[in-house]
Order: structure tokens, then C-alpha cells, then sequence
């Protein structure tokens, strides 16, 4: 089931948004709802929703207030809910990736059309995911039957047994006892990688494989798969999959 949080401060509308709405037909479950942005930051940080309602004015801390808060590393669908036809407002939610805008009083059937185009938006990004996690990266199928071969499947087999060390081409090529040049152009003939591109894209799926089965801390997944800065493991992980490996492990409990 997809998790929805639904933030108003006015109590009746709040209700109405939760006990009218068909919420199973879409797919969906209400996980928790907070009358204003603070208490919504808590409920979020502990129930992970993927969609959002969220009212824009409320005191202390406005909506677009609160989704800032969160900064970019989320996966989150947020919906605007408003009774100010205020364009600033409106920009701001757009700029923040706020998938749609609705202006109190608002009728069932528009809230349930933008639910619509909400839950499509994750299906496909649940898809995107699953294609990722199996296929973004080709392991080298070589066989034995040439030098070329045999040197790149050594290698190969040098990067599975130490991938989560400080490994290096000229590292593995005086192992061989061959160039570093030579063996570099090899690796890139033989498997269309480079050295580098194929231990990170190694490296990151090794990743993947320990969040399917744990979900440790960053830092300890960083250090599992040879990276002793966390930061820039989180860096390489997104521009590979296209997801920071926090959001990545949130989409694997859904």
C-alpha cells in the first residue's frame, strides 16, 4: 500500500480529506495526520509516506517551509492544499516539485484525479527501480579461451574478492604481472568499460545486494563496498542509479 500523511491545521477539513476519500480503491493508506508543519516532520520521519497533503498556511511553519526542510534526499510526493490563491505560494511549491496545487474548496473528484496522476508517477518510478536494481549494469560473461580473456577474468576475479579495499589497476596488474597500460586496454576492449567505470558500477551493485538483504547506516554500506567517505559513496550511488542509496533502501520497504 502506498503511505499518505495528511497535514491541515483546520480540524474538519483534515477529517473530511481522510474519511472521504477512497483511499483502498487507490492503493493507498492514510499512515497518520498532523495539524500543523512540526508535528508533520515527526510523522513523516517515522512513517516514510510516499504522498504528502499538506496545507501551505499554518502557524509557525508554513508547507513550503516544511517540504524545504526536508531537502532534497526524499522520495516524497507532495500535494498543496490552499485556501489562498497566492502565485508565490503556487511557484514555490512548483520550484520544490510539488506535484499539484489545490485551491480550497476543492471537490472530490479533483483531489482524485491528482491522486491519479500521483500514484502513476510512482508505479513508474517503482518500475524504474526494479529495472535498475536488475539490469543497469552487465557483468563481464567472458570465457577463458584467449590470453585477453584470461587476464581481464583475473582481474575480475581480483575486484570480487577485494572490492571493498583500496584496489587499483596498477594494483592488479603487477599481481598479473603485465602493464598497467596494457592491462587497462584489455579490460576496455574486452568488457566496453574502463577499469574505473566497471569497479564503480561493481561496487554499486554489491551495494544494492547488501540493502536487499540489511539496511545498515550509509556510512556502514560506504565502508562494506570500499568507500571510506560516505558522502561521496552517496554521490557515485545516485549518478549510477539515479537514487541516493537512502531513498533507494526506503523504496526497498514499501
Amino acid at each position: 500500500m502506498i503511505r499518505v500523511v495528511v497535514v491541515e491545521d483546520e480540524k474538519m477539513i483534515r477529517r473530511g480529506i481522510i474519511m472521504t476519500t477512497d483511499w483502498q480503491a487507490f492503493g493507498c493508506q492514510v499512515v497518520g495526520e498532523a495539524a500543523n508543519a512540526q508535528e508533520a516532520l515527526k510523522l513523516i520521519e517515522e512513517k516514510k509516506p510516499q504522498i504528502v497533503l499538506t496545507d501551505i498556511r499554518m502557524r509557525g511553519m508554513t508547507g513550503i517551509e516544511m517540504i524545504e526542510s526536508l531537502g532534497e534526499d526524499h522520495n516524497m510526493h507532495f500535494i498543496i492544499i490552499s485556501g489562498y490563491s497566492d502565485f508565490e505560494y503556487a511557484r514555490s511549491a512548483l520550484r520544490l516539485g510539488v506535484t499539484d496545487y489545490l485551491l480550497k474548496p476543492f471537490k472530490d473528484e479533483e483531489l482524485e484525479k491528482v491522486l491519479e496522476k500521483v500514484i502513476g508517477e510512482i508505479n513508474e518510478e517503482r518500475l524504474g527501480s526494479e529495472e535498475q536494481a536488475l539490469d543497469f549494469f552487465k557483468e563481464y560473461p567472458g570465457t577463458e579461451r584467449t590470453d585477453a580473456n584470461r587476464y581481464v577474468l583475473q582481474c575480475i576475479r581480483c575486484m570480487d574478492d577485494s572490492y571493498m579495499k583500496d584496489i587499483t589497476c596498477l594494483k592488479i596488474s603487477e599481481e598479473l604481472g603485465i602493464s598497467e597500460s596494457y592491462l587497462a586496454k584489455l579490460f576496455k576492449r574486452e568488457t566496453g568499460y574502463t577499469f574505473v567505470d566497471y569497479l564503480t558500477h561493481f561496487r554499486m551493485k554489491k551495494a544494492i545486494h547488501i540493502m536487499e538483504k540489511d539496511h545498515p547506516k550509509i556510512y556502514e554500506l560506504a565502508y562494506l563496498v570500499g568507500y571510506n567517505d560516505a558522502h561521496y559513496f552517496s554521490n557515485i550511488f545516485k549518478k549510477v542509479t539515479g537514487k541516493s542509496p537512502s531513498v533507494y533502501m526506503r523504496e526497498l520497504e514499501v
